[in-house]
């Protein structure tokens, strides 16, 4: 039962990014697709296996400073398929600061700016569970190339709001692509 609603999950979130790429890029990047990889300290209800993110972002402001995200995205288990239960978040990441000559820009291909920021996410399970998570991640490793964002390593503690359980998980990587 559970492997329909990745399907139809995965079958939503592709007609979407078709539907809303427009075939001209923008002279103000607004939105696009995000991917991502990530695990958890395995306690009940995540599995230790990984978690393949997709979603869609948007930038609804052109701010130069705290310039908010927001994204819809869900998290899908790399392991039999219907043996764990497919996890929606809504995000909201505030980028603390933009250093536009960091470090390293001479040892990258194209010009990029390092931008860390704070993400909350809210995340539940409607197919399985009636759990609700509050998700408070660190990007300490982000950096901006004009279109994209590439994040590394990015910490992350959950938090149960029905049983008050603390868990903690890491990102391995997220990429951010603007379409839009």
């Amino acid at each position: 039962m559970r492997l329909n609603h990745t399907w139809v999950l995965l079958t939503v979130f592709l007609l979407m990014v078709t539907i809303l790429s427009p075939l001209q890029g923008a002279q103000v990047w607004t939105g696009g697709y995000r991917y991502g990889l990530a695990g958890y300290d395995g306690s009940n209800p995540f599995s230790s296996a990984e978690y393949l993110e997709l979603g869609l972002f948007i930038e609804p402001f052109n701010w130069r400073m705290l310039n908010p995200r927001m994204a819809l995205s869900a998290q899908i288990p790399l392991v039999p398929p219907g043996s764990e239960p497919v996890w929606l978040d809504l995000q909201v990441e505030i980028p603390l600061l933009i250093i536009k000559d960091n470090p390293l820009d001479a040892l990258l291909r194209h010009e990029s700016d390092f931008i860390p920021s704070l993400q909350v996410e809210a995340m539940f399970s409607p197919w399985a569970s009636s759990e609700v998570f509050i998700v408070v991640a660190a990007k300490p490793f982000s950096w901006f190339f004009g279109d994209k964002t590439v994040t590394l390593l990015s910490p992350r503690m959950y938090w149960n709001l029905q049983s008050a359980q603390l868990g903690w998980g890491l990102r391995l990587f997220e990429i951010s692509q603007f379409l839009w």
